[in-house]
Formats: structure tokens, C-alpha cells, sequence
């Protein structure tokens, strides 16, 4: 499970704002 914060969603939606809503990938790289 992937927890947003509230400043993440807002440049989600602020990105899909003039864009069609598309799954999006997440890539975790190891070692932060």
C-alpha cells in the first residue's frame, strides 16, 4: 500500500489537470 501526502496529490492533480487520468508506475530504488 502507497500513502500520499497532500502536497504529492496536489502536483498529481495540478499534472492531470489538462490530461486524460492514466495509471502511473512507481519506481522504489534501494538504498533511499
Amino acid at each position: 500500500m502507497v500513502e500520499l501526502t497532500e502536497a504529492a496529490i496536489k502536483q498529481l492533480e495540478n499534472y492531470f489537470a489538462d490530461k486524460d487520468k492514466t495509471p502511473i508506475r512507481i519506481y522504489l530504488a534501494t538504498g533511499g
